[in-house]
């Protein structure tokens, strides 16, 4: 689809600046081993604009790892291992059908700071002068009222984005997932729940197409929700689940309503 791409000012810290996930870790030793897998939701709040925009984050133990906003942005941050000292590179994405605003469609930045399970404190800087920096404070998401599973049913949604395109798929009790998108890609894929009581399931992800938005073959993680946190239902109650895919080209990510 030609044209498809249209640019983004990107929202979180992208200049040489800092994202900072707030935490306090005061008295911790650098061999002390924390436990960071789980969802996570907060604010981010720019210096250069009023209010705040909603931030999550997704992060398996010694496998990926993600940080996304609301317009659709997603850092794929570095593995979090279990250790109290983070750093590492993160390579930012811009939404689903965008690029950012000096036409690049990712953006390198290093990462430095703290894990706590009840908190994280994160540094992402870059050389670019794109972006604003800010500050953003996250803590653990929910806890899930039910019983986490792959709901054998389909699913419709959204890539998250300013401009919201469609995405369908069937999933079946064992995971596998079959689909389409607005953009014309034939979606294929599989869930599979990191343990029994968990809302993070690993997801593979293959997307084909003549589209340029039909990015191969994806990794990542998902999350099962009772809420609707962007509002793209209105709302509505029901089974969401929260797919962020990357791969070494693109990162994006779906929101989808059990039906």
């Amino acid at each position: 689809m030609d044209g498809w791409k249209r640019l983004i000012c990107l929202t979180l810290a992208l200049s040489a600046s800092a994202l900072s996930l707030y935490a306090c870790n005061a008295g911790r030793d650098d061999d002390t081993t924390v436990s960071v897998q789980g969802n996570w939701s907060g604010t981010y709040a720019s210096a250069e604009s009023k209010g705040t925009i909603p931030v999550f984050g997704l992060v398996q133990q010694d496998g990926p790892a993600y940080l996304y906003d609301s317009t659709g942005v997603v850092y794929v941050l570095p593995t979090f291992t279990g250790s109290v000292k983070l750093k590492g590179p993160v390579t930012a994405f811009p939404a689903m059908g965008y690029t950012f605003a000096d036409g690049s469609s990712s953006m390198p930045l290093t990462m430095s700071g703290t894990a706590d399970d009840a908190e994280l404190e994160l540094d992402l800087d870059a050389a670019s002068s794109q972006g604003r920096s800010g500050q953003a404070e996250l803590a653990p998401l929910e806890t899930y009222p039910g019983k986490p599973s792959v709901l054998a049913s389909g699913w419709n949604g959204y890539y998250l984005s300013p401009t919201p395109a469609a995405i369908a798929v069937s999933a079946d009790s064992a995971g596998d997932l079959t689909g389409s998108d607005g953009y014309g890609c034939m979606l294929q894929g599989r869930m599979r729940q990191l343990d029994p009581s968990s809302t993070l399931f690993a997801i593979t992800l293959q997307s084909t197409g003549d589209s340029p938005a039909c990015g191969g073959a994806f990794t990542g993680i998902a999350h099962e929700s009772p809420y609707d946190s962007f509002n793209l239902f209105q709302g509505a109650q029901g089974i969401y689940y929260y797919l962020c895919v990357s791969n070494s080209t693109m990162a994006f990510v779906a929101v989808l309503k059990a039906q």
